[in-house]
């Protein structure tokens, strides 16, 4: 199952759009199985998406994985917020850095994830000769590492 969701689709008195979607082994495909206009976010909200969702099959969900891309536009702006220089943001942003995230397991980026796409910024500030503000990045892995750690709530 992967599960995604958009802010900029959505009609005025809602805030976004998710879209559940399954794999069809028949096609190799992922299929659109459910929408849901919301108007908060929260996790009561989501899991009666996926309560939906599942009672539209007779509950006969059983997911061995359920995935949802990182949403990189959130992680620029917190970058940024943290006084990221915008040059070292682009860094961040190239593919092969922060985009890591949505091919590893959720249990493994904490273990080895946020290891390997901060060696790879580095490596990458290194290359261009441009400092890598330890301090700064090590706020933004600190937030980061909190958001995962409560479940990317807000």
């Amino acid at each position: 199952m992967f599960v995604d969701a958009t802010y900029k689709s959505v009609p005025a008195n809602f805030y976004q759009l998710i879209i559940v979607m399954v794999f069809d082994e028949i096609s190799d495909l992922y299929i659109s199985c459910c929408y849901a206009l919301i108007t908060g976010k929260s996790s009561k909200v989501y899991n009666c998406v996926l309560y939906h969702t599942s009672s539209g099959i007779d509950f006969a969900l059983n997911s061995a994985h359920v995935s949802c891309d990182f949403e990189q536009e959130g992680l620029r702006r917190k970058m940024l917020k943290l006084k990221i220089p915008q040059g070292k943001v682009d860094i961040a942003m190239v593919p092969g850095a922060i985009d890591e995230f949505t091919g590893i397991r959720r249990s493994e980026i904490l273990r080895s994830g946020i290891r390997g796409v901060k060696q790879t910024i580095l490596e990458e500030c290194r290359d261009l000769k441009i400092p890598y503000l330890t301090v700064k990045w090590g706020k933004f892995w600190k937030n980061f590492t909190h958001m995962l750690q409560r479940g990317c709530r807000n």
